[in-house]
Formats: structure tokens, C-alpha cells, sequence
């Protein structure tokens, strides 16, 4: 798994981000999700919660992307600029049909 945060090319919007998960499941393809996030909104938890909803991501692979989103989103804040993270231990994950 792999996220990089950007700042939102909506100049209307200062606090919005873009946020881009890449993820590879079970059959070994690849979904790169893309969502514009607001500062101090959304969360790590609650985009994790709203993955497992939507089938992207199985409940027990939830904890993995908290973390790697809560990283992200920190190092983002304390470096102000585009931040990508990588996450290379493997995770089960269940594509809703």
C-alpha cells in the first residue's frame, strides 16, 4: 500500500488536500483511489472506517492503513509539501463485487 498527499489544486478551498491511495489486492491488481480531504476533519481513523464500508479494504487491514495515513497526514502537516508514504507489509483485503 502506498498514499501520497498533495495540496488541492482548489484554490477556493486552503485547507483541502488531495489524497491518493494505492492499494494491491487479493488477485494482485492494483486500485489507486483518489478523494480530496479538509484539515482537521477528516481523520486517519474515519477514512479507514469509510474504506472498510465501501469493500476497498478488509476490517482487519484497518489498523494498517490508520497508521499509514495518520503518518502521512503528519509528516504533510510538519513538512508542507507533497508527502508519499510506502507501506510494504502485505495485507488481506476483500474487493466487494
Amino acid at each position: 500500500m502506498q498514499c501520497s498527499i498533495q495540496p488541492s489544486q482548489d484554490k477556493k478551498e486552503p485547507n483541502t488536500l488531495s489524497l491518493r491511495i494505492l492499494l494491491r489486492m487479493e488477485d494482485n491488481m492494483n486500485r489507486q483511489l483518489y478523494c480530496t480531504i479538509v484539515r482537521g476533519v477528516d481523520t486517519a481513523p474515519g477514512m479507514a472506517a469509510e474504506l472498510v464500508q465501501h469493500g476497498f479494504i478488509h476490517s482487519h487491514d484497518s489498523q494498517a492503513i490508520v497508521e499509514m495515513l495518520a503518518k502521512a497526514m503528519v509528516r504533510y502537516d510538519s513538512e508542507g509539501n507533497e508527502y508519499e508514504i510506502m507501506k510494504q507489509d502485505e495485507f488481506q483485503s476483500i474487493v466487494c463485487a
